[in-house]
């Protein structure tokens, strides 16, 4: 499986991963702003030429990185893949000075809670009426360390988990 960054002739096969994850559509645009924005925060996971997985990320405040778009291919989930990106923004984002990711979530996707908790990110509170179709989601960060909050870090999870509403 490889990671690297996004390229122009990746968008079809975007497009197609997030409408089947979200059911949402982007423009071909969207993709190329963020990729010119923040190239390290754009990550693409390809297993034989083929698009798999997705993370688009920006830089919303000189110390903190927001995942935007995060994305597996179904048939690829639980076997790791989503770890290995995870871990590849994070550094991504403490390498360009970020302290701090923030993220949201549908409130319903147990399993992605699940996965950020596991991943060293705790909720911080609710957003009503957040999504289109006017589902609610949470809002989720965590802290960056040098050296800590990896997968592969020994004592990566160790974090204490806080919650809190908004």
């Amino acid at each position: 499986m490889l990671l690297r960054h996004f390229r122009e002739s990746d968008t079809l096969e975007l497009s197609k991963l997030v409408y089947d994850t979200f059911s949402e559509v982007y423009s071909n645009d969207f993709y190329g702003c963020f990729a010119d924005e923040w190239p390290k925060g754009f990550i693409v996971a390809e297993e034989r030429k083929r698009v798999v997985g997705l993370i688009v990320g920006t830089i919303e405040e000189p110390r903190v990185s927001r995942v935007l778009l995060f994305a597996v291919h179904w048939s690829l989930r639980g076997r790791g893949l989503g770890s290995r990106m995870l871990d590849r923004f994070k550094r991504a984002s403490l390498s360009s000075g970020a302290a701090l990711i923030r993220l949201e979530v549908r409130e319903e996707n147990q399993d992605g809670i699940r996965f950020y908790e596991n991943h060293g990110f705790w909720l911080v509170g609710t957003l009503k009426d957040y999504y289109k179709d006017g589902r609610h989601g949470v809002l989720m960060q965590t802290e960056l360390f040098k050296n800590a909050l990896f997968s592969d870090t020994p004592g990566s999870q160790a974090r204490p988990r806080r919650r809190g509403t908004r």
